[in-house]
């Protein structure tokens, strides 16, 4: 509607859109929400004196049921009997405003389409990339400390960045003005980098009331004029900074990544099966044994077939079974199927066979072509004790002028005492890097974006990565970086001074050549070799969402980030936010190391040990079963205990196999006697003899033609 009360109404409804649209990521989440509006039926509960009345002690006491919420210390001041802080709070949450709204390119009408026309805000960022890369920023080149001059700026391409982008396009929609600065010591002629990469002197600075601001270049009172300021970055929408700062809807959703070193994996014994997967080769075996009972049912059982032999005995029977399906896949088959049926079977079983090998060697020469890598961690889950990949030496490296980091381990620890690992403190998230890079850590954590854009920057590009990594160390320098191991109180070196100038081995040894071609190393550098690289490994954790901060005020001047909320909004529905964060968002599969491409492999002992093993175990097995053969027999020939038994087991089996030819219908012929057993082995031997005269005499014949 046009009539002013709908306006308002409008206007109080985007207020509680705004506040009720939260994102999801936050910390707390949904409990926000709920503590929130229990601080608002709380003060709806109170009267208007401020009288202790029954009301107000039952408000209380609900308010003590529930957590701490959002504004813990403005609702204990009011509810104490802070009046001026009750006034405050009730005119922030209840006083309705009227607020010009933005109408966008979408708005039918386009009243307000130019309301900040030539409006000049003025944006705090710090260095971050790829939210934000600043030239210079220490200004030992460019000088203007703080960019209070504006000597870097979008058009020159001095400061730049995926918020940068971001907000070029929001002063393009709203047609304002936009300035940065970033945060540098006043006292101070160059900058330092614990404060132009800091998020937290960033916000210092935006908190013009407090005396912390007027510490920076360009901070004070005169860095906000009506409320015309914000700060841009990695600034992530948490409990703690809700407590301070409006903030806009999130122009992009993330979380933390695990990074550890990756190294070549040590060869296991069952390494050669690797290139197949465990359930593969279960249903391999399964197949020999489909098989095997195949040929057992349509080879066994019949006069002429080719297991025929082995039909009185079933045991018998299924070991010649497997033992010819076996054969026949390794291509030593000793029999040939008789059946049509076994003949299909067997025909199968080389058209299997064909396909396992050609699978199994094409994969087998693509695993011996790369280096198979691991790392000590896979997930953030590896460092529960509950989980496979735990160990107590495990240990996380905590960036200490990132507290988000320190925040969320100390959540996990309190709400899991299986969490459990060594903590290693660095400086800053290089220092963190760096020491799980020479192993003095098992891990670090921290934002993906930024994670994945050092990696490439400060390692892949400087070849500290892979089997050729490494790093150039200068003698002559003497100060040693280092961190606090807090669970030992014993400092650790993190690195060594590093030179990443000097790129390669050859060219740190020999920075420069003579005019003999000589090498000339005036510093004493010194290449140490570090085979590995650092990886992101699982999945994303602790999702949050980034947002631009703006002054947190009751004045109807700081809900200015409703219209950036607007703006985002609509670059969104565009798409033009998503191309912004595609073009600056590096992607972590695509880290390549330079100089990494490895020539021919050359395998080693342990590379096939698990093969040696396999044959040397059928070695052994074979060689233990033929020693037990041959002890049974000498048992039978000198024991005649072993002789009885012997007699007595085989009378058994054939007693047995005589019931089934019976039951069968087969004639059963007479055993023999002693007696008749040596006539008939003295007439098997004549026979034998006849045979071998036979063949004597053929020869002779031939000989003598």
């Amino acid at each position: 509607g046009q009539a002013p009360n709908c306006i308002q109404c409008c206007q109080v409804h985007n207020m509680r859109r705004d506040l009720l649209h939260m994102p999801s990521s936050l910390s707390l989440r949904s409990t926000a929400l709920s503590q929130l509006l229990s601080l608002l039926f709380v003060l709806l509960a109170l009267p208007r004196t401020h009288a202790r009345t029954p009301d107000y002690h039952s408000a209380r006491k609900t308010l003590l049921l529930r957590p701490r919420s959002l504004l813990d210390s403005e609702v204990q001041g009011a509810l104490k009997g802070n009046i001026s802080a009750e006034h405050a709070l009730r005119k922030l949450l209840f006083t309705p405003v009227s607020v010009p709204i933005w109408d966008s390119p979408y708005s039918p009408s386009q009243t307000n389409a130019d309301l900040f026309l030539g409006v000049t805000f003025r944006v705090i960022v710090y260095q971050v990339p790829p939210f934000v890369n600043i030239e210079d920023p220490e200004a030992a080149v460019l000088g203007d400390p703080g960019n209070v001059k504006q000597k870097r700026n979008y058009v020159n391409g001095k400061i730049s960045g995926l918020v940068i982008d971001l907000l070029e396009q929001i002063k393009t929609l709203l047609n304002c003005e936009i300035e940065y600065y970033y945060p540098c010591r006043a006292s101070d002629t160059t900058c330092s980098s614990s404060d132009f990469t800091s998020s937290t002197a960033a916000l210092q600075m935006l908190a013009v009331d407090s005396p912390a601001s007027s510490l920076f270049h360009g901070g004070g009172a005169d860095l906000c004029p009506n409320y015309n300021c914000l700060v841009g970055g990695n600034v992530k929408i948490s409990e703690e900074n809700l407590r301070n700062f409006f903030f806009t809807q999130p122009f992009l959703q993330n979380g933390f990544v695990l990074v550890a070193r990756s190294g070549e994996a040590e060869p296991r014994i069952m390494s050669w099966a690797d290139p197949m997967t465990s359930f593969v080769w279960t249903v391999v075996i399964i197949e020999l044994i489909v098989v095997g009972l195949g040929l057992c049912f349509t080879e066994g059982y019949g006069f002429i077939n080719s297991l025929s032999e082995f039909r009185w005995s079933p045991l018998r029977l299924l070991v010649e079974g497997m033992y010819w399906s076996l054969l026949q896949l390794f291509g030593a088959a000793t029999r040939s199927p008789v059946t049509v049926a076994g003949k299909i079977l067997l025909v199968t079983q080389l058209f299997f066979k064909l396909l396992l090998i050609s699978t199994y060697t094409g994969n087998l020469n693509s695993f011996l072509s790369t280096i198979p890598t691991s790392t000590k961690v896979q997930r953030i889950e590896d460092f529960f004790r509950t989980t496979k990949g735990f160990s107590k030496s495990n240990s996380i490296c905590v960036p200490v002028e990132n507290p988000s980091v320190q925040q969320y381990l100390n959540l996990l620890s309190d709400n899991n005492p299986d969490f459990q690992f060594q903590q290693v403190n660095g400086t800053t998230v290089d220092d963190c890097l760096m020491a799980v890079y020479l192993n003095k850590a098992t891990a670090t954590l921290y934002d993906q974006p930024v994670v994945v854009s050092k990696l490439a920057s400060s390692f892949y590009q400087n070849s500290l990565c892979g089997n050729v990594g490494g790093y150039c160390v200068d003698n002559n320098l003497t100060s040693v970086p280092a961190v606090t191991n807090l669970s030992s109180n014993v400092t650790v070196s993190i690195n060594p001074p590093v030179t990443l100038e000097v790129l390669g081995q050859d060219s740190c040894i020999c920075p420069e050549r003579d005019a003999g071609y000589n090498c000339i190393n005036k510093n004493n550098y010194q290449f140490v070799s570090v085979q590995g690289s650092l990886v992101t490994v699982g999945e994303l954790f602790n999702n949050f969402g980034y947002g631009l901060a703006f002054r947190r005020s009751s004045d109807a001047q700081a809900l200015k980030y409703t219209t950036f909320n607007q703006a985002i909004l609509y670059l969104q529905e565009l798409g033009i936010l998503q191309d912004i964060i595609s073009q600056w968002l590096p992607d972590g599969s695509q880290l390549v190391c330079p100089g990494s491409g490895q020539g021919a492999v050359t395998l080693q002992l342990k590379n096939v040990s698990g093969l040696f093993l396999f044959t040397a175990c059928g070695i052994l097995l074979g060689t233990m079963v033929g020693l037990g053969e041959l002890f049974v027999k000498f048992c039978i020939a000198c024991f005649y205990c072993c002789k009885e038994l012997k007699q007595r087991v085989e009378a058994e089996i054939q007693d047995y196999q005589d019931m089934i030819k019976r039951e069968q219908g087969i004639s059963v012929e007479p055993e023999l006697s002693e007696h008749g057993k040596f006539v008939q082995n003295i007439v098997d031997t004549l026979d034998e003899t006849k045979d071998k005269i036979s063949e004597i005499e053929s020869i002779l014949r031939r000989f003598a033609k």
